[in-house]
């Protein structure tokens, strides 16, 4: 009898213990919290740097962990972020500034803010160099791509048009996607490819080896006349010797890409992701190039108010005062 009450009494000691440890585990697996970053299409320069924000995160901050999501860019960006379903995401300050405030093509304000600026994009316009394509008013009648329905070239583009005095309906719009759109001019099928990406872009460099591409400037009474209305844009160039065939600088207009968050994230999560960020720069900029324009000096320049863990962090290392 003792044997057989002895051998109940280790049993239970044991499911006891069994309980005790899937107890702590489900406690440990509910701490952990799961954060998803929006980024781009994969040739893009948003979903590598993505990848690396969330390595980082992944490899420095606790019970964190982070994952990378594939989108249609910044407009789609915007709309995962005020649904929450993804927490920080890179985006264009145009897309940014009509979220937040709820314009175009936006029908109501977004639960977004920022959290630091990151990059500078060119708005870049390729067409062949046998197009007789030499202007922005010579796009009339063409086949011009504008980039993916989810991101921001395209509202780019239309912006320049307008100014510019050329009319959506005065062309064929091509909504794909830039490898879409890559093959598409390869392949004869479009006349212009509008692509706004870091320069080089890997892209427009992978055509350039194949046909003879040429890029279309923007007049500077067309830039100053946009930069006057919409702040968010900025005057810039497409340097000699950027492509192959290049030889002389392309006057563009360019817009900076933005690290944006959900606006209800918690104030010390959005601080603890931005310290690991940039203690770890040099990290980014061995994954893509682009992040050695992710400095200090232009890191609180966004088009909307800060998150308050993103000014908790810029105002403990002086950025703000």
């Amino acid at each position: 009898m003792f044997k057989v009450i002895y051998k109940k009494k280790i049993i239970i000691q044991f499911l006891v213990i069994l309980i005790l440890l899937f107890s702590l585990t489900g406690l440990a697996f509910a701490q952990k919290k799961f954060v998803s970053f929006a980024t781009g299409g994969t040739s893009g320069t948003y979903f590598p740097i993505g990848g690396g924000m969330a390595e980082l995160v992944n490899k420095y901050i606790p019970n964190i962990e982070a994952n990378v999501e594939v989108t249609g860019a910044s407009l789609e960006n915007m709309r995962l972020l005020d649904k929450n379903e993804a927490q920080f995401a890179q985006a264009n300050s145009s897309a940014g500034y009509l979220a937040y405030y709820g314009k175009d093509v936006f029908e109501k304000k977004m639960n977004i803010l920022a959290c630091f600026n990151m990059h500078p994009s060119v708005i870049q316009f390729v067409t062949p160099v046998n197009s007789g394509i030499n202007s922005i008013k010579d796009f009339k009648g063409k086949k011009v791509c504008v980039g993916p329905a989810g991101g921001t070239t395209y509202v780019s583009a239309y912006d320049i048009f307008d100014i510019a005095g050329l009319k959506t309906e005065d062309f064929d719009s091509n909504y794909l996607t830039k490898v879409d759109g890559i093959q598409a001019m390869k392949d004869g099928l479009i006349d212009v490819l509008v692509v706004s990406s870091s320069v080089p872009n890997p892209a427009i460099t992978d055509i350039s080896t194949t046909r003879n591409i040429k890029f279309i400037p923007v007049e500077k009474e067309v830039t100053d006349a946009l930069t006057e209305i919409k702040p968010y844009y900025l005057s810039g160039k497409i340097e000699a010797g950027s492509y192959r065939g290049v030889d002389h600088d392309i006057p563009c207009v360019v817009v900076w890409n933005v690290v944006f968050c959900n606006a209800d994230l918690d104030e010390d999560l959005v601080y603890q992701f931005i310290k690991v960020w940039y203690e770890h720069r040099d990290y980014l900029v061995n994954v893509h190039p682009i992040c050695r324009y992710m400095t200090l000096e232009v890191a609180t320049d966004v088009p909307i108010p800060m998150h308050p863990g993103a000014e908790k962090y810029f105002r403990e290392i002086g950025v703000i005062k």
